[in-house]
Order: structure tokens, then sequence, then C-alpha cells
């Protein structure tokens, strides 16, 4: 879609006045410290929030429900619950008892520092196994099947354990689907539908039976608009849906006959959605998004507390069953952090690729080719635990973190030299071809606390969210100095190109320990900390 946004920051460059293309004004009111306090459009309160002295989100006002939130010791999201907002006060910490939310959850965290338990309100308990290398291998639960999920030695999720060798990772089918490649490794065949690909590697029509979408795509590769058409009924679209964007991320979308949609999301979580804004004036309705650890959404309910949406996700994304209060059908296609889903073939929008939820892999090879890892159609081991909103490269953490001998509960593997800065080092690159360095190992890594209650204590660097734009360009600038110190690259020994890179790293731990990097801008530190990443 077409249209420009502007915005107005405070001090802090946090964004408090966002001008959308439509002409609406999204405002956000801070705390002191910087922190999310309230959500409003164009004067209408959308959200307020309260935290605790961590400046942990513990309540969000959801139209006439509350959401409270708890956190274990090791700083960990431990329940959530949705009240009346007339219901009695919660203290801060305070459980509240199931009876009389709307929804709730209570998550149970494995010694691996991975969901084993969530008990759902609505759907009951639902246990998840896993193997030694952190892959999803079970999932069962009171209101649904017990699934397994049985790997190559390539992480290609198979229909059952004999399964024979997937040849380039293209998985001839899942269950009673069939697939069909082309000569770029891009699905052109699933159930009754055709998929067409453009150079690009962009999918432009799907035909399935007597209809045909296509898909149109910005400069940048978003998607901005798809219809669907009869095959011999003429030009006139059957359905039309326009998106608007907000940088790689979802802003609005524009459903014929059903009119614009406006997404909100979490100020922490920037792919977690917390409302979504029908209407003008008058007409216009807010709709509140309930999601899990993940971000994902599990229910929405309406302004005033009706619950109009829930699904039941399985454990790679796919929604077996939609359920209403409201009796009414409600357009929910939000899946996965940043999966938009496709009624009209059920795949995944994912930004750069689509997803087939069915066998949890994407339908054409990754765009950033082995950067992005070994298989080029995985999503991640682990939907609980990794996200991949860009349909690039899920979160390398993990990999990192067994490297380093495993990841100790409420810390966070963190790449000195970041994977993508590292991707586009030709000194980095040199040393993967000849194959003596890989950037997910340890000497790359440092164990950094997730919590700002962990970060006061030890005096260690907070890992959480997104990194300070100033971490990249220093970590790019060292990788830089270290490939001209060499020169040529080709007649650089191994051991020359090695003791660069391990310089390079040193030089990051370096900075974090003497706090001349930062990599969060909420670091609940004092300046000049000093540490012992």
């Amino acid at each position: 879609g077409n249209g420009s946004i502007r915005y107005q920051r405070d001090a802090l460059g946090n964004p408090t006045d966002i001008t959308l293309p439509d002409g609406q004004h999204l405002t956000h009111l801070y705390y002191g410290s910087g922190h999310l306090l309230q959500t409003a459009l164009d004067g209408l309160t959308v959200s307020e929030y309260e935290r605790d002295s961590l400046h942990r989100q513990i309540m969000r006002t959801q139209g006439q429900l509350a959401t409270y939130s708890g956190y274990d010791d090791d700083g960990l999201l431990s329940w959530q619950r949705s009240l009346a907002s007339g219901s009695a006060p919660v203290l801060p910490g305070q459980r509240p008892a199931r009876q009389g939310c709307v929804t709730s959850r209570d998550y149970y965290w494995n010694n691996h520092g991975e969901v084993g338990t969530i008990d759902d309100g609505l759907r009951g308990s639902v246990v998840y196994s896993y193997d030694r290398s952190g892959y999803l291998t079970g999932r069962s639960g009171q209101m649904y099947d017990h699934d397994r999920y049985y790997y190559d030695k390539a992480g290609n999720l198979l229909d059952n354990e004999g399964q024979g060798p997937v040849m380039s990772n293209r998985l001839p089918g899942c269950g009673r689907d069939r697939y069909g490649y082309n000569e770029w490794g891009e699905l052109t065949t699933r159930r009754d539908q055709q998929l067409e690909w453009n150079a690009q590697g962009q999918l432009m029509r799907v035909i399935s039976g007597n209809t045909e979408t296509h898909y149109g795509y910005d400069a940048l590769g978003r998607r901005i608009r798809k219809a669907t058409y009869g095959r011999h009924t003429g030009h006139t679209a059957r359905s039309r849906t326009d998106f608007v964007w907000e940088g790689f991320r979802l802003l609005q979308e524009n459903v014929q006959q059903q009119g614009w949609r406006t997404y909100l999301y979490d100020a922490e979580q920037p792919y977690t959605p917390v409302a979504s804004v029908t209407g003008k004036g008058e007409s216009r309705q807010v709709w509140y998004y309930h999601t899990d650890v993940t971000g994902t959404p599990q229910e929405v309910t309406a302004a005033d507390g009706t619950l109009v949406w829930a699904g039941y996700i399985r454990g790679f994304g796919e929604n077996a069953a939609d359920i209403s209060n409201s009796g009414a059908y409600f357009h929910q296609p939000l899946r996965l952090p940043g999966q938009y889903f496709d009624d009209e073939t059920g795949l995944h929008y994912n930004l750069f690729r689509y997803y087939a939820p069915e066998c949890g892999r994407f339908v054409s090879q990754d765009p950033i080719g082995l950067r992005g890892g070994l298989n080029l159609y995985q999503y991640a081991p682990n939907p609980l635990s990794w996200v991949d909103p860009w349909g690039l490269a899920p979160s390398p953490s993990a990999e990192l973190g067994k490297a380093m001998g495993g990841t100790p509960t409420g810390y966070a593997a963190h790449h000195l030299l970041p994977t993508h800065i590292a991707a586009n080092s030709s000194l980095i690159q040199e040393a993967v071809n000849r194959g003596i360095y890989n950037p997910n190992g340890a000497t790359n890594g440092a164990f950094l606390p997730r919590t700002a209650a962990e970060s006061l204590s030890t005096g260690k660097p907070l890992h959480s969210g997104n990194h300070l734009a100033s971490y990249y360009d220093a970590a790019e600038n060292v990788l830089d100095a270290a490939t001209n110190k060499i020169g040529n690259l080709a007649r650089a020994t191994d051991e020359q190109i090695l003791s660069k890179i391990h310089a390079a790293e040193r030089l990051m731990k370096h900075a974090l320990n003497m706090d001349k990097l930062r990599l969060q801008s909420t670091d609940p530190r004092s300046p000049g900390t000093r540490s012992n990443c």
C-alpha cells in the first residue's frame, strides 16, 4: 500500500505521536524511565500499562478486561490472567485464581529453559517434550491428540520415524499431501494447488480448482496486495486485501467489504500484537489480543470482554480450529510472530517467504542462503523458543548456547560478533569457506542475563530484545579493521585469519566488560559498571 508515516519523538527517542497514512494519530505516553505507560488512537485509549520495579509489564488494560502477568525467580513468564476490570484488585506478584478469568495460562519451565507444560484455562494442560538438541519431539494435552515429531539429521520434519532420506531437503510430501518443486527449489504443487513464482523468488499466483489468487509486492519485497479471481469469470476480483507496512511489520490491512484494520504491537516484543482497530469515529471498534509466551495470538476479546476468537494452535503454528462465544466470524489471520494466514491457500505469509504450517517449514529456499542455516527450508527446531518474523533466519542463540556447554537458566547466549554482521564480513566468510571458523562457536559467545534483576545482581550487560545500533556498528568496524590489517585474504594463512577473528571477539567482549558498549537502552546498571562476561 502507498502512504507515509510521520513520527514525533521525545528526548529519549521514543515515538510519542505517529501519523498513519490514513491520517489517524497513534500516541504513546511513557514513564520517566522511558517505558510505555499508555497507547491511544485519535484520543481513544487502547491500553494502559503497569510495571514492577524492574520495569516488567505486570498489568495491561484491554477494554473491560485487565490482563495480569507474573514471573518466576529466573525472570521467566510464569502466569497470565485476564479479569474483568471491576474484579478485586490484584497485588503485585499475586496469582489470581482461575475462576472468573476470561483467559488464563500457567507456564512451567524445564531445567534447560524450555517450556515443559502450559496449563491453559480454555484448552487444559499441554505437555511438551524435546530431544537433547532442543528439537520439539512431542506435544500432548487434554484437548489435543498426542503429536509426535520426527526429524532427519538435517532437521527436516518427517511423517514417521522410519521415513527415508530427504534429497536436497526437498520434502516429497506431508501426510496425504504430495509436493512438487521447480529447479530453484520452490514448491509448485501442493494439495490441489499450483504455485507460480517470479524471478525474485516471490509467489505470484496460486491456482486452486476454479479460482486463482494473485499477489503483488513493493520494491522492498513486502506483500502489498492479494486478490482472488474466478478462473473463467472475467477480471473482477472475488476478494481483495491491501496491506500497509511500518518497516517490516504489518500496520494496516484493507479487506474488501470489511474495511481497514490497524494493528498495534507490544513495545518490548515488536511482533506481538496488542490490539487491532476497525472503523472510525463512532463506528470504531477495538479488539484485544491475548498471546502466549512466544507472542502468538491465542484469543481475541472485544472491548466489552466478550471472547470473539480462540484458536487451537498445533506445535508448528497450524490452527486446528476456531471457537467464538459471540457466534460470529472474526477475521484473525495472525499466527506465529510475523506470520499472516492466507485462507485461500492455507499458507502463512512470512514477509520474505511463505510457510506451510502442516509440515512446519517454508515452501521456498532461504533468500539469504546458508547464512540462514544449513537447511534452506527449516523454520526452527522449536517454535516455542525460536521465532523468525522475517522468514530469513531464526534466532541462532540456541546453537551458540550448545557450543558453550548449555545456556544457564535466565541467561541468553550472546554473539559477540553478531551473525548478520559476520555474514557480511569477507574475513569471516573466508574463514567459514575454509572450514576453520563457525560464528556459532564457543569463542564468539558470552552468557548474559535476560532480566534486569540478574543484570543488577551480577553487573553483567542486559540481553533482552533488539540490540542498539551502536553495538552492531562497533562489531562491523572491528571486523573491517581486522580485514584491512590482513590485506589479501587469499594469501593469508589459516592462523593469521583466525588470530584476527579471535582478536575481534576479544575486543567486543572487552568493550562489554568495560561498559564501553551496551546492548539495550533498558540496561538497568549505573554508567561505568564493569563486569566479567
